[in-house]
C-alpha cells in the first residue's frame, strides 16, 4: 500500500486494471490547459439501501462539492478552501509533513497564503464512489500546484468525504507527488492525531488494517498486499503513479524489507471505511523510510473488507 511506500520511483507509472465496479462512469471536458474536470456521473450501481434517486442526488452533490473545493482553493487560497470544504479536524497528509489536521494549517496563519502561497492547488476528479448508505464518499484524481516563477508540479489526490447537515465535507485528504516550494519547509508543523470518535463501523476497519499489517510482517508483504487488495484496487506511488490490481500492487512492493504500520484514526459507514496511519519500511540494505497513509476500504459481496484506494507519502 502507498502507506508503506516501498514502490520504486518511476515503476508502474500507468495502471492497466479496470475501473472500479459501482464507480461513477464519468464524462470529462477540458477546462484550464492541462486539466480535466469531472462533468457528469452517468450511472452508479449501489446496493438498494437508500432510494435510487437519493443515491444519484448525493453522488451529484459530491461531484459538485469536490469541484467547488478545488475552485475555492485555486481562486481564494488554501485558507479559504479549508474553511469552505474541510472539517476542522480533517486529517491532512502532505508529502514531507507529519500527520496534520486542517485546523493545524489554519492556525499557521498568513504563512499559508502570503507573501507567496504555500501551495496554489487545483485538482480534477478521475473517480468517485459513495457508500451504499450514501453517507461516506471518496474522490481521487489529478492535482497541480502552480507557483509564480516555478514550473508546475503535478501529482494525485485522494479525499474522503462525509455527508452531514451542511452537505459533503472532507474528513481526510492525501496529496501525493507535490511538495512545498524550495525554502518552505514543514518542520514547524507538529504531528497531530485528531480526536475523532471511533465509530462502530470504523472498529472493523481498524481491525482489518491491523490484521493486514500482521500479515505483511516478516517478509510477507507481497502476499499480504495481493490478499488485502480489492480486484479494482488502486495504489498511488510516491510520485503519484497509479498502480492497479492485486498483481501489479504485489509486484510494486517486492524486495527484501520489514514492514510495520499502525492505523491512528479512521471512520466508516455502510460498505465504505477509511484509515489513516503511520508506517515504517525497513529495507535490508538501506535506512528505514517513515511514511503515513490513507486507505479506503470496501466491504465486498462476500462480507470481507479489502482496500480500494491507498495513498501515502514520507513523513519526518
Amino acid at each position: 500500500m502507498a502507506k508503506r511506500r516501498a514502490v520504486k520511483p518511476g515503476r508502474h507509472e500507468r495502471g492497466t486494471g479496470q475501473q472500479p465496479v459501482r464507480m461513477c462512469r464519468v464524462a470529462m471536458r477540458r477546462c484550464r490547459p492541462g486539466f480535466l474536470l469531472l462533468a457528469a456521473c452517468s450511472a452508479v450501481m449501489f446496493q438498494a439501501v437508500p432510494p435510487a434517486n437519493a443515491v444519484s442526488t448525493r453522488a451529484e452533490a459530491l461531484i459538485e462539492a469536490d469541484r467547488s473545493a478545488s475552485s475555492t482553493i485555486w481562486k481564494s487560497g488554501l485558507r479559504e478552501g479549508l474553511r469552505a470544504a474541510f472539517e476542522p479536524n480533517a486529517v491532512m497528509l502532505v508529502p514531507g509533513a507529519p500527520v496534520l489536521t486542517a485546523g493545524d494549517l489554519l492556525v499557521a496563519g498568513t504563512d499559508l497564503d502570503a507573501p507567496a502561497p504555500l501551495v496554489r492547488l487545483s485538482w480534477d476528479a478521475l473517480g468517485v464512489r459513495i457508500s451504499n448508505d450514501s453517507s461516506i464518499g471518496t474522490t481521487w484524481g489529478v492535482a497541480m500546484n502552480l507557483q509564480e516563477s516555478m514550473p508546475p508540479s503535478m501529482g494525485r489526490y485522494v479525499a474522503v468525504w462525509r455527508h452531514g447537515s451542511s452537505g459533503w465535507r472532507i474528513v481526510a485528504y492525501s496529496l501525493l507527488g507535490i511538495a512545498p516550494p524550495a525554502g518552505r519547509e514543514w518542520s514547524h508543523f507538529r504531528r497531530t492525531i485528531p480526536d475523532i470518535p471511533t465509530e462502530i463501523d470504523a472498529r472493523r476497519v481498524f481491525e482489518t488494517d491491523r490484521a493486514f499489517a500482521r500479515a505483511a510482517a516478516d517478509g510477507k508483504a507481497v502476499t499480504a498486499f495481493r490478499t488485502w487488495a480489492a480486484p479494482d484496487a488502486i495504489m498511488f506511488g510516491r510520485r503519484g503513479f497509479m498502480i492497479t490490481g492485486p498483481d501489479m500492487i504485489g509486484k510494486a512492493v517486492e524486495g527484501p524489507a520489514r514492514w510495520s504500520w499502525e492505523p491512528l484514526v479512521g471512520g466508516g459507514s455502510g460498505d465504505l471505511g477509511w484509515t489513516v496511519g503511520e508506517a515504517v519500511i525497513a529495507p535490508d540494505e538501506a535506512p528505514p523510510v517513515r511514511t503515513k497513509y490513507l486507505s479506503v476500504w470496501r466491504t465486498g459481496a462476500d462480507g470481507t473488507l479489502r482496500f480500494i484506494l491507498d495513498a501515502g507519502s514520507v513523513r519526518p
